[in-house]
């Protein structure tokens, strides 16, 4: 070998086991090039002429503003977090930004009391963990935790949330304070890299679009199905019904909600609008928290912006969904774990099962990555080659009864009122007599076999698997996969493996039983604690291969910055115009829910008057809902056994209803064809929004007009 061969491998690294590394990257960049060009995922339609042209405007403004705040680094971050606080309170009103404020302080001291029960103060606080967003964290499920009982009261007030928040909140100042100035400190102390610096750059400009497609009204399918409906009723009635003859989701697991509920009563609508994106700003810390403990900042930075810049994300973000909750809870769990597994200190132990119990009493499903977590710990318990660890094993059974406590409540009041803890799935076992009993109810359209060929479906035909366009996840974690094909062997701590392991589990285990994008989104950060593993081993090994990745990784963050509202189709406009805020507010409800508007009038015209939609949306009806679907089963199965349009008349008047939303005829039908003729034959127009209109019954339409 001569001297110029020896000098090229010196530099490049070019070992067999190194050119196939640069062979995997190459192959893995022209797999999402060829994939993107052939799924056509930038072809489509992602975004609205107007929406396009603000987000290119809202983009030159930030690159504009990144620049200006490169002589000055440490401002950015304040700077960005001041803006969007302004932004809300001058657009959505004062009201949602105190609510929200209140809130996450009041969870924080809630989360501080439990530390100290726990002996995880200040006096004992392990370095790089993030106790005080894991306080935040751990305070918001317990708090999830005290509304689920407070549901069966009639003290779901305004002044009664808030006073019992006051208390916690009041104890918190004081330790936030501090660490806000010490924050500050650190930042104008230590002096930036450029890297640094345009690595948070790039992730405050992706949370950025987030917010702003955020801070809209609610308008999703589920939102005004479910998760809205919740606290609307509450403010309505003070008390929450748990009958499941009503609505049967009623006893389901719903931290997520009763967190909206409370800041629905505080601040409106916008708080608790407003709440997945704070818990997705959350999750960015951890991620980076997480990362910190492997990589550097730039690189730690960039795996949140990776998180960040997922279209599915900006989904459960953008709306009223559970799932960003639950994610958190889940990630802040895991990086506890992950500390527990590096340092074995065994303490942090009970606070993951508070967070795992959060999880759980959020959504049930939240069970496939609380099994793998505990049994990690236990195994790594017991050990392998070692002694019983007792004092951890001790820990994990007190981790194991908190998380048991936490999730206990939705699952022993759907045991007491129906005979199924986990009502209504597997009532093909439990067999409760409110909800159908055929084995396997569940949509058909999501359960496609888990094959080897997964994630290359899930990427580029996402809509599939997702009501959405092709590219909801983007082409960050295409890529990010095929690199660990060649993952140096040193990148193999004992920590990454358990993240590894528990995100394979929860991604396979949940993609057989329900190959739902949605649901996936849990297992994505502790991928990401893998990929900063990689970057460092491959750092001190390639180090102009790491460059290479590092830009490739930053092209697929912008370009799923672009693809954002590819999985869905409520936020191709981007964001409303500031100037115009109330009326294209008004406009996007109109066009994307105009059940809402129906509701109002129903409440103002015959307010206590039950009735049927036979479409989506019922929050915020001040009287019994019917529905055409599952969500109200008893009615839905009397539907299906009225053969007829007078059968269907009949039972309509059975249950005293007078009132029916419906879709226009040139926007859909109901889903049963003798609803669609009993509406034609026995009801007449009263009020219309959008593509929906109230009918009232003839005769009580007559009624109405004397």
């Amino acid at each position: 070998m001569d001297l110029a061969a020896t000098a090229t491998i010196k530099l490049y690294g070019l070992r067999p086991a190194s050119c196939f590394r640069w062979a995997v990257v190459l192959v893995a960049v022209v797999i999402c090039l060829v994939g993107a060009d052939r799924s056509g995922i930038f072809r489509q339609s992602i975004w609205d002429p107007i929406g396009l042209q603000r987000f290119l405007l809202y983009t030159t403004c930030f690159a504009g503003a990144a620049v200006i705040f490169a002589v000055r680094p440490a401002a950015l971050l304040p700077c960005f977090a001041l803006g969007v606080l302004l932004y809300t309170a001058a657009f959505a009103g004062v009201r949602p930004v105190l609510a929200l404020l209140f809130f996450a302080l009041a969870c924080y001291g809630i989360g501080l009391a439990v530390l100290r029960v726990l002996r995880l103060d200040a006096t004992r606080r392990p370095q790089g963990l993030g106790l005080d967003v894991l306080a935040l964290l751990g305070g918001a499920g317990i708090w999830g935790f005290a509304v689920s009982l407070l549901a069966f009261t009639r003290w779901n007030w305004a002044l009664v949330h808030g006073l019992m928040l006051a208390v916690p909140a009041v104890a918190a100042c004081r330790p936030a304070m501090s660490r806000i100035r010490v924050a500050f400190r650190s930042q104008h102390s230590s002096r930036k890299a450029i890297a640094d610096y345009w690595a948070m750059a790039l992730l405050l400009y992706v949370l950025g679009a987030q917010f702003l497609m955020s801070l809209k009204p609610e308008v999703s399918a589920d939102g005004i199905a479910v998760h809205l409906v919740v606290p609307m009723h509450v403010a309505a009635h003070h008390v929450w019904h748990f009958d499941v003859s009503q609505i049967s989701w009623a006893v389901a697991p719903m931290t997520a909600e009763w967190c909206y509920t409370t800041l629905y009563l505080l601040g409106g609508e916008f708080a608790a609008k407003l709440l997945p994106f704070e818990f997705l700003s959350i999750s960015c810390i951890l991620i980076v928290l997480l990362s910190r403990r492997l990589a550097s900042l730039p690189v730690s930075l960039l795996t949140a912006a990776v998180y960040a810049a997922t279209p599915v994300v900006q989904l459960i973000t953008g709306a009223m969904f559970v799932d960003m909750i639950w994610a958190a809870f889940l990630l802040g769990a895991a990086s506890l774990i992950v500390h527990w597994t590096e340092s074995r200190a065994p303490e942090v132990l009970p606070l993951s099962g508070i967070l795992l119990g959060a999880a759980m009493a959020t959504k049930f499903i939240a069970l496939a990555f609380v099994a793998p977590c505990l049994m990690w710990v236990l195994f790594n318990c017991l050990g392998w080659k070692r002694r019983i660890d007792r004092k951890s094993l001790t820990a994990l059974l007190q981790a194991t009864a908190l998380c048991a406590i936490i999730a206990s409540p939705p699952y022993l009041t759907a045991w007491f009122k129906t005979g199924n803890p986990v009502f209504p799935y597997y009532n093909n076992v439990f067999r409760s007599p409110y909800y159908d009993t055929t084995p396997n109810w569940t949509d058909g359209r999501w359960k496609t076999p888990f094959t080897w060929h997964a994630p290359f479906d899930v990427t580029f035909r996402s809509n599939r698997f997702l009501e959405s366009q092709n590219g909801a996840v983007g082409l960050s974690w295409i890529f990010l996969i095929l690199l660990f094909l060649t993952a140096p062997r040193s990148m193999f701590t004992r920590p990454v493996i358990a993240a590894l392991l528990v995100s394979s589990f929860v991604f396979v285990f949940t993609f057989s039983r329900a190959s739902y994008l949605r649901y996936l989104v849990p297992a994505f950060p502790l991928l990401l604690f893998g990929f900063a593993s990689y970057l460092r081993a491959l750092q001190k090994e390639q180090l102009n291969l790491y460059r290479s990745i590092i830009g490739v990784t930053v092209a697929t963050i912008l370009s799923g910055v672009f693809l954002l509202p590819s999985s869905g189709y409520l936020h191709k406009n981007f964001c409303l115009n500031p100037l115009k805020f109330t009326v294209e507010a008004a406009e996007y409800v109109e066009q994307n829910a105009p059940a809402r508007l129906l509701v109002e009038y129903l409440n103002r015209v015959d307010p206590g008057e039950p009735a049927a939609f036979f479409w989506v949306g019922v929050a915020g009806l001040k009287a019994r809902p019917y529905t055409s679907g599952t969500h109200t089963f008893e009615f839905f199965r009397q539907c299906i056994a009225a053969r007829s349009a007078e059968a269907v008349k009949d039972l309509m008047t059975k249950n005293g209803i007078r009132h029916f939303v419906t879709p226009l005829p040139a926007c859909g039908e109901p889903n049963m064809p003798q609803l669609t003729e009993f509406i034609k034959r026995y009801t007449e127009e009263q009020f219309r929004r959008g593509c929906l209109y109230v009918a009232d019954m003839k005769s009580g339409a007559t009624a109405l007009r004397r």
